[in-house]
């Protein structure tokens, strides 16, 4: 009987410290239900969270794979050669006057001829053969228009002089213009030398 009874005090007593130490361990942590464990990718992106890629769109698993690239800058588009926007300083402008002056100069009675054009109005000066110097009839000047406008249909407006002293001025002009000074420093005194109606067909 004293066997027994000692037999129950032993296992209350053992109970109680059960559950003592039960009371005292830490708390687990929770599992991750997902199962998946972030993982650092090899740029330094997380493995599982959307990343960029190298074309600039969003990475469907991987981390960070390159930066989105630059697009290159717009290139400023150059003035035209045509029409509204006719540059004098550009190639493609140059050439169209030394057409002009070559079909000008191909007509008879025409010795030599200097051509300036800004946006669609031409000015020209023409040297004339023999006892014509200096002189232009109303017929050449309408042929010298014709011409002109043949070459390059842009033109709608044509100023034609063959007074000595115009023709210098305009040459000195196209020296200047083709050194770098742009045309629209000289057209006031351009526009004065052909301020004879007679001049603009």
């Amino acid at each position: 009987m004293r066997l027994h009874k000692s037999m129950i005090i032993f296992v209350v007593f053992a109970l109680v410290i059960g559950l003592a130490a039960a009371g005292c361990a830490p708390a687990r942590r929770p599992i991750n239900d997902s199962g998946v464990t972030p993982e650092v990718g090899d740029t330094g992106g997380l493995r599982g969270t959307p990343g960029v890629d190298g074309t600039g769109g969003l990475g469907g698993a991987g981390g960070t794979t390159g930066t989105a690239p630059i697009p290159p800058a717009t290139e400023p588009l150059p003035p035209g050669d045509v029409g509204p926007n006719r540059d004098l300083g550009g190639a493609v402008n140059r050439e169209t006057e030394n057409r002009i002056q070559r079909e000008v100069e191909a007509m008879n009675g025409v010795r030599n001829a200097v051509v300036l054009i800004n946006e669609n109005a031409a000015y020209i000066g023409v040297e004339m053969e023999g006892a014509g110097a200096g002189q232009l009839t109303t017929d050449m000047r309408d042929q010298i228009a014709e011409r002109v406008r043949r070459v390059e249909p842009t033109i709608t407006r044509v100023q034609v002089s063959a007074e000595t002293g115009v023709v210098d001025r305009l040459r000195g002009f196209g020296t200047e213009i083709r050194g770098g000074r742009p045309i629209t420093g000289f057209m006031r005194e351009i526009e004065d030398l052909f301020r004879t109606p007679a001049g603009t067909r």
